[in-house]
């Protein structure tokens, strides 16, 4: 993932910019550019770039986007026909997938360990037949319900019938491609399993590989905050400073043992059923203990990505910017653009008027120290916690 951020005159400042409010007008804006002679007498357009900024809320956006529905040459077309026509260009492009069992794509089941020392939980279960052609997850788990299909697993909410309790599974939709693949899979995993237990960090407690796919036994939770600020949205802030500090808590703990998350954002923060956060989601995770910092190629959502990880080793301060722009979402319904002039408006260090307008002074203070554009200058967790504890 490559974002490039728009050069800036020397006369734009954060001053300049932060002062926008929501605009009516369609998402797109078609200008014939003006024609100038170059040398060899061809007309050579000339295209003028608009630093109008367009930051509105997902409310606003909604109710645009079903006004208006562009295509790249400007022209109107029903938002039906443009999904249709979407639709079959990914079904033309999509590519042949040939399953062929080979030495990665192993009958029997693997446990994955950190360490060889480890119990073998499959070898030591006390319900599992090697000799059946059922998978172990199939023997030793019952499934109570589908809860859930992403674009590279699938989640189930399942009973043990080892210990009669409730966990999340999560299986890989697809298998292993090629050895190199399947290291890949498994480093994910790994790093998880690295991470000490805290009770807002979703626990992996054990997983294994069979027939080509991945599977995690994790902790079983609800909602993630993405799906509640779907119909909750802006998320009051008297419920999301609760969910604020569980995160700073997770983060704490993570930055204390030299990790770093790098994906934070609402869909990577699930609910238990007493209403605690807990952090999900490892796998662009750093390990700054192994020196994992210079292999990070700037992945990760870029609605939510630090400015410096573009160009430096990432710190625990772009997890702090990450938070930030989370927060500021969540607790005024922002639409937050993943690119461009809007882009590098939120990554200014000040909140535009259109959100400022809906945050309380202690949390515009806080998100506002969060999203500096300078790391050195933003927050540790631990100070955070305690600001928020002297302020609240």
């Amino acid at each position: 993932m490559s974002v490039t951020p728009p050069l800036m005159s020397d006369s734009d400042s954060a001053n300049d910019y932060h002062n926008c409010s929501p605009t009516n007008e369609p998402p797109y804006s078609f200008t014939t550019p003006v024609r100038d002679c170059s040398t060899s007498g061809l007309p050579t357009p000339i295209f003028y770039s608009s630093k109008k900024c367009t930051l509105t809320t997902k409310r606003a956006k909604r109710e645009q986007q079903s006004r208006y529905a562009y295509d790249m040459d400007g022209m109107r077309t029903p938002t039906h026909v443009r999904a249709l026509r979407n639709s079959i260009k990914l079904i033309r492009s999509a590519p042949i997938y040939r399953n062929n069992e080979t030495s990665f794509k192993k009958n029997y089941p693997e446990p994955i360990f950190i360490n060889d020392n480890e119990d073998n939980f499959i070898e030591k279960s006390s319900i599992y037949d090697p000799t059946s052609d059922i998978t172990f997850f199939r023997q030793v788990y019952t499934i109570n319900k589908r809860l859930g299909e992403g674009s590279f697993g699938e989640v189930f909410h399942v009973i043990s019938n080892e210990d009669n309790r409730e966990y999340a599974v999560k299986r890989s939709l697809n298998p292993f491609r090629s050895k190199y693949d399947r290291e890949d899979a498994l480093e994910e995993v790994r790093k998880m399993l690295k991470v000490p237990r805290h009770p807002n960090i979703l626990r992996l407690h054990r997983a294994w590989t069979q027939r080509g796919k991945v599977y995690m036994q994790l902790d079983l939770c609800g909602k993630s905050l993405e799906e509640v600020a779907e119909y909750e949205s802006p998320i009051p802030e008297n419920k999301l400073w609760r969910h604020f500090v569980d995160i700073l808590f997770a983060l704490d703990h993570l930055h204390s043992h030299g990790f770093i998350h790098m994906d934070i954002k609402p869909s990577n923060i699930l609910f238990t059923d007493d209403g605690t956060c807990k952090l999900a989601d490892f796998g662009l995770m750093v390990d700054t203990n192994s020196g994992d910092a210079g292999n990070f190629h700037g992945e990760g959502d870029s609605k939510y990505l630090a400015l410096e990880i573009l160009n430096e080793k990432p710190t625990s301060a772009a997890d702090i910017f990450s938070l930030g722009i989370t927060i500021l979402e969540l607790a005024t319904d922002a639409y937050l653009p993943s690119d461009g002039y809007d882009w590098n408006i939120l990554r200014s260090g000040v909140i535009p008027d259109i959100y400022k307008q809906n945050l309380s002074e202690n949390m515009n203070m806080i998100i506002t120290q969060m999203i500096q554009p300078e790391k050195e200058k933003r927050p540790t967790a631990r100070e955070l916690l305690k600001q928020i504890q002297r302020t609240r």
